[in-house]
């Protein structure tokens, strides 16, 4: 879309029969969440296809960790992503605190210093920044009951086929129960609720 972009402003004609220069692409990504990470770290699509694979296309990023006290250098250059880097720490850190994401914004906000390049910004969007938090951390809880609702299809799934193995003589009842690490009663239990 970028490239699409600045070929139509720059009236380039792309069916034309010579070579057109374009700018080079740099990936960037800013890193800020809670697993432990490098301050710089290249990410390549091709992690992503199985070993071995011979892609017609790779795409390297540059990820930069830019939770508060990494990558000094970077956010000691860039005063804007030094404060939203202290923003999303205090935010936290009060989060932690309070265990409520309205007052740990309201606090941290609070406590920006007046110098901060965002801070008034903050201040007149309180409300918008209260509810992309909230958002972003709703959205943390939502990708964790899809988790748990996986491993909740995985051991009925298993279960299916510890029962089938059952119920086609492979296994015994009792050894059925016991590699659902259930009693005899509780695994006959479960098959007939589970309607099988």
């Amino acid at each position: 879309m970028i490239y699409s972009k600045y070929i139509g402003a720059n009236n380039i004609n792309i069916y034309s029969s010579t070579h057109k220069m374009l700018p080079v692409p740099k990936l960037v990504c800013f890193y800020n969440g809670l697993a432990e990470m490098e301050d710089c770290l290249e990410l390549r699509l091709s992690s992503a296809f199985p070993k071995g694979s011979d892609p017609d296309i790779e795409i390297k990023v540059r990820m930069l960790n830019i939770n508060y006290g990494r990558n000094k250098e970077l956010l000691n250059a860039c005063k804007l992503l030094k404060d939203y880097s202290w923003l999303v720490d205090r935010i936290r850190y009060y989060k932690e605190l309070t265990g409520d994401i309205e007052t740990a914004v309201d606090m941290a906000i609070r406590e920006m210093p007046e110098e901060s390049v965002i801070k008034s910004f903050l201040m007149n969007h309180k409300a918008e920044v209260k509810h992309m938090c909230i958002t972003e951390y709703d959205e943390v809880k939502t990708m964790n009951m899809f988790k748990e609702e996986g491993r909740e299809e995985g051991r009925d799934a298993m279960l299916m086929n510890i029962y089938n193995s059952q119920k086609n003589g492979i296994i015994t009842i009792e050894q059925a129960a016991a590699i659902a690490g259930m009693s005899v009663e509780e695994f006959e239990q479960k098959m007939t609720i589970s309607k099988i």
